[in-house]
């Protein structure tokens, strides 16, 4: 049997057998647990993003705590303007999950599109 250490360090076991299936990684090195995992500008093009919201971990949970207070300092000292260009056919797809990542570490977020108007499901102005 093995014994993985998880991010809480708390052991876990798992038997021989099992250590392949459930952890084989391809050959990035990446687990195919959370579906497709482009690596390309081709490969991501037609992508779809994913299926729920993205969004930061809270800073309420154990392994989460204090992990902002450098990024809130440097929000008041630094100003920073994030300059995303899109297209139509991402706004729901991608631009969406950039605004509720790290879009939210802007000052100032900007989307320029080749479509003009109001996207109100996804509350991007382009």
């Amino acid at each position: 049997a093995y014994v993985l250490l998880n991010s809480n360090g708390v052991p876990m076991e798992v038997k021989p057998g099992d250590f392949l299936g459930v952890y084989s990684r391809d050959n990035g090195h990446h687990s195919h647990d959370d579906g497709p995992d482009p690596h390309s500008h081709e490969a991501i093009e037609n992508a779809a993003g994913p299926k729920l919201p993205v969004s930061f971990h809270s800073p309420d949970e154990e392994a989460h705590a204090g992990e902002a207070v450098e990024a809130q300092r440097l929000y008041k000292e630094v100003r920073v303007l994030c300059w995303v260009m899109t297209a139509p056919s991402n706004h729901e797809k991608k631009a969406i999950h950039v605004k509720n990542t790290w879009g939210a570490r802007c000052n100032k977020l900007i989307f320029m599109s080749s479509q003009t108007g109001t996207n109100s499901q996804s509350e991007i102005v382009f």
